[in-house]
């Protein structure tokens, strides 16, 4: 690549430091309009320079905004409290090319909180919205009197996203799903029923549950669950409506299991517990690793693709590859703290592992 100089055609040194939002004017003003925490600027040609401090932005922040008009002499910006403000550039056109000579903003009303924008025609506007339901709006010339809204609600597109707990209810002998749905304003509660079946195939009564693992063992479907409590493991195996508890390829049952799964397309199983790192598969002898000092296991990652797993022992941290019934230590490392989580994760479509995030 060829190196260029990138001509500076403006530069304005007083920015709010704070600033969040860059929005281009079309011709014939041109310019940018820079959205502060406090400020809202206009920077034009010829070191044209406006700028405004509403008394609502010092509760807010502006995250989406629209043009309105194809010369850019009006915009819709909403805040992330769902009020929606109309931004006007007052243009003085006396002159052969109009320049922009103060800017006004109004409140118009509230509306859902506002993930984009997008103005469609006649005064309609659709809000997207990540924390509720979006809405289809319009913008009226008069306010409502009961509210002082500029703001009429055409059409509602419900929105179950995102959904922070979910709980199943049978009322009248029909299966529901409610759904603690949305943040901030617009945190609801939903139910919904319409399409929801939820069939109950088995079940064991098993309490102090810690962890549910499943495998598939010579099958395309999960067959067995590898159930961790406390001090101990439970195998079961799934036939039909039945779970049966079993023993399975002399895994640990004695300790409690703080991961578990199959390796790859293989059928190798993997098996961590508070003390050992086991490989085992049928008709083959089982591999274990254990920590040096018999320190126990706290936090275990693994990337099952590529047989890399990293545990954390107190302040050790050791990273193994597991092979064909093979497990390398690789390395290891003390720290000055312990360690309070752990991942060995992918990043973009990597199969092997490059990087361990640790924190403390």
């Amino acid at each position: 690549m060829v190196e260029k100089e990138l001509k500076t055609i403006s530069k304005q040194d007083n920015i709010e430091t704070e600033a969040r939002m860059i929005i281009p004017v079309p011709l014939p003003c041109g310019g940018v309009i820079v959205v502060g925490q406090e400020t809202i600027l206009y920077n034009g040609e010829d070191n044209v320079y406006l700028t405004i401090s509403p008394n609502t932005m010092n509760k807010s922040l502006f995250t989406s905004y629209a043009p309105v008009d194809a010369n850019g002499q009006r915009f819709l910006l909403a805040d992330d409290h769902g009020i929606l403000y109309m931004l006007v550039l007052d243009m003085d056109t006396k002159n052969t090319i109009p320049c922009v000579k103060d800017l006004k903003i109004e409140s118009l009303g509230e509306t859902t909180i506002a993930e984009c924008l997008v103005y469609l025609d006649n005064g309609v506007l659709f809000i997207g919205s990540r924390f509720g339901d979006s809405q289809l709006v319009r913008l009226t010339s008069q306010p409502n009197p009961e509210n002082n809204s500029f703001v009429q609600i055409l059409q509602t597109f419900t929105n179950l996203a995102p959904i922070r707990d979910i709980a199943v209810m049978e009322c009248d002998g029909q299966n529901q799903i409610i759904t603690c749905s949305g943040a901030f304003k617009e945190g609801s509660l939903r139910i919904i029923r319409n399409g929801i079946g939820i069939d109950e195939a088995a079940s064991v009564d098993i309490p102090g549950v810690k962890g549910i693992f499943a495998l598939k063992i010579d099958s395309k479907l999960d067959n067995y669950l590898i159930i961790s409590l406390n001090s101990e493991t439970h195998i079961l195996a799934m036939n039909g409506e039945e779970l049966e508890d079993t023993q399975l390829l002399d895994l640990e049952t004695d300790e409690h299991t703080l991961w578990a799964g199959m390796l790859g397309s293989s059928q190798i199983v993997l098996q961590v517990t508070s003390t050992t790192v086991l490989l085992t598969r049928e008709g083959a002898k089982k591999v274990t690793w254990k920590p040096s000092h018999s320190t126990l296991i706290n936090l275990v990652s693994v990337n099952q693709g590529s047989g890399q797993l990293v545990v954390a022992c107190g302040t050790r941290v050791y990273y193994l590859q597991c092979g064909d019934m093979t497990i390398t230590e690789v390395a290891n490392v003390t720290l000055q703290d312990e360690v309070a989580c752990i991942d060995i994760g992918t990043i973009e479509e990597a199969q092997d592992s490059t990087i361990i995030a640790i924190g403390f």
